[in-house]
């Protein structure tokens, strides 16, 4: 499906889209300024496996050029990792994966970013799942601020509400 948004174009093969201006094709983790011209997300050296596997669930913009994209792809090791990807001034940066304390996580994560709103440029929250230390899939956040990822947070809850 095409949509045109203002001078820009936008492809949407899966989940949900909310976007002023910028560009995403969302099932193959692509980020775009134009349908002809899109790229993979990109990872840091040695992060991503040869046989990505990668894609976005969520992306959120405040302005046009100004959004992140939210998803999960397989690792180095092919452990399914979420990740983040910033769109600053017009130009997707290198894609981020979410980190968590030491011990938090399983040594096989299935981790998986679900959703991402930003209320201003640098300021957002992801929320997903993954599997923790013990093998269980807990519910997590992640919050940029200043633009900055912060560790993933496990959601809490009060005593006797979650089994």
């Amino acid at each position: 499906m095409k949509q045109q948004t203002g001078l820009r174009r936008v492809v949407v093969l899966a989940a949900a889209v909310a976007c002023v201006g910028c560009l995403l094709v969302v099932r193959a983790a692509f980020a775009t300024t134009a349908v002809s011209d899109a790229v993979p997300a990109v990872f840091a050296s040695g992060v991503q496996n040869a046989n990505p596997n990668a894609w976005f669930n969520a992306v959120s913009c405040v302005a046009a050029g100004e959004c992140v994209a939210a998803g999960q792809f397989a690792d180095a090791n092919g452990n399914t990792e979420a990740f983040t990807q910033t769109e600053m001034g017009g130009v997707w940066q290198t894609a981020q994966p979410a980190t968590f304390a030491a011990g938090v996580q399983n040594t096989h994560p299935s981790t998986y970013l679900n959703a991402v709103s930003c209320g201003a440029v640098g300021e957002c929250v992801a929320a997903g799942q993954f599997r923790d230390a013990n093998g269980n899939t807990e519910a997590f956040t992640q919050t940029e601020t200043g633009g900055v990822w912060q560790t993933a947070q496990p959601a809490t809850f009060a005593t006797g509400v979650q089994n």
